[in-house]
């Protein structure tokens, strides 16, 4: 069957085929674009491409099979956006009682330093962005006084004296002609961070203490 004409599901069910050349790469993922689709179907059009051009680059470079497999872990740590490692588990390997171990609640002990290490640099980024969240603050609460004195209905009208956060294409219009004229919008008091009363804070605390997150143990 052609992939120009699957449905959603049986292009989660289709084989990505090798394809030797970049001319013949590039003829399969221009029909996966040029396709009819819809919210489902782009989905697997991606991941289709992908995997196609995955194994071309492997083949071409000659990678073995240990490379292929971190190429893909990397494709992930891309686009997931994993700053500090991750771990897939195989359930597939839950009717298999050898692999009880991959299924344990067990951390290396290099691996939790290393949280450590990290959750230790949060705090102190915490605290920096913190005290910077005060001055702010400090500089909002005089910048507010002085607009609610040139315009003493703000309270009563503070949803058109703010700057528009959600909404509909009209309002977006309407905040740009705004904008245009010269409208002074109220200034707008800063976002609170992470700080020692927030339970974010709290839990980066405990691992550095010492405490392995989520009941984890360290391995003997």
């Amino acid at each position: 069957m052609e992939l120009t004409t699957m449905t959603e599901s049986e292009l989660a069910k289709a084989k990505v085929p090798f394809i030797e050349t970049i001319e013949e790469l590039t003829t399969y993922i221009t029909s996966l674009i040029d396709r009819p689709h819809d919210y489902g179907t782009c989905v697997y059009a991606m991941s289709i491409a992908a995997v196609a051009a995955f194994k071309h680059v492997s083949h071409k470079l000659g990678c073995t099979g240990f490379q292929a497999s971190c190429a893909d872990l990397d494709i992930l740590k891309r686009t997931r956006h994993y700053e500090h490692g991750f771990s897939i588990r195989n359930y597939d390997n839950f009717f298999y009682p050898q692999y009880a171990d991959e299924f344990e609640k067990i951390m290396e002990k290099d691996t939790f330093e290393y949280l450590q290490k990290i959750a230790k640099e949060k705090i102190e980024k915490a605290d920096e962005e913190y005290a910077q969240y005060l001055i702010k603050l400090e500089q909002y609460k005089k910048d507010i006084s002085e607009y609610v004195k040139k315009y003493p209905d703000y309270y009563e009208n503070q949803k058109y004296y703010d700057p528009l956060g959600m909404g509909t294409g009209e309002e977006w219009d309407k905040e740009d002609e705004k904008k245009k004229s010269g409208f002074k919008f109220a200034p707008q008091k800063p976002y609170a961070p992470v700080n020692e009363k927030s339970p974010v804070y709290k839990h980066w605390q405990s691992i550095v203490a010492g405490i392995p997150p989520f009941g984890f143990e360290l391995k003997p």
